[in-house]
């Protein structure tokens, strides 16, 4: 009797640790979860900041913040108009500083955040410098590099040349995008609705 008590403790008590284990982990994966998201937030409020400067100042409302472990490694907005270069994207920008800031092109670790979905151009450097995460507000059904062309998203182009192209990031949308939404709104409501009814920018 005694030895079948010991062995039914035993047995309940590990029962206990690993429950006790488990409640742990969830813990502490919820609150790197809460973590992250709170970065999130910051970042991209930070890019919406940018944008609504960038409009004021004659470009497009576009702007990027590239981060590594919750600091910022380089933040910028579009500058085609004050170059006269139709290459001069937020996110291509910010890439370039973020290499330079880190003396390397390999981006890994690092979250890029804009306020729109990049397009295929800006796509690219991002899987080429490994980037690990891009985050944005708004979605480009008709021109975005990641709900039209799935250039982001491609794991084929990675497998067929990993020496070029990293894993495809992990991908998260719709981070204040009214927020993003209402800078293009005040900053030029009749182009905001072109743009809308054209469906350039919305839901994907």
């Amino acid at each position: 009797m005694r030895s079948w008590l010991r062995m039914f403790r035993g047995r309940a008590s590990s029962l206990f640790d690993a429950v006790r284990s488990q409640a742990a982990d969830k813990h502490s994966l919820e609150s790197d979860q809460a973590a992250s998201e709170a970065i999130d937030v910051r970042m991209m409020r930070r890019c919406v900041e940018l944008s609504r400067a960038a409009g004021k100042a004659g470009e497009l409302p576009f702007a990027a913040v590239i981060c590594k472990d919750g600091d910022v490694i380089a933040e910028t907005t579009n500058q085609v108009s004050r170059d006269g270069d139709v290459t001069r994207h937020a996110e291509i920008m910010a890439i370039s500083q973020a290499q330079r800031a880190l003396g390397s092109t390999n981006l890994q670790g690092c979250t890029l955040y804009t306020t729109i979905e990049p397009c295929p151009m800006c796509s690219f450097p991002i899987r080429e410098t490994r980037i690990s995460r891009v985050v944005y507000a708004i979605s480009s059904p008709m021109m975005g590099g990641a709900s039209r062309w799935n250039v982001l998203g491609d794991a084929h182009i990675s497998k067929r040349m990993p020496e070029a192209f990293g894993q495809p990031p992990e991908v998260v949308t719709g981070v204040l995008s009214k927020e993003a939404a209402s800078v293009w709104r005040k900053w030029n409501p009749i182009v905001w609705g072109i743009i809308r009814l054209r469906g350039v920018f919305g839901p994907s």
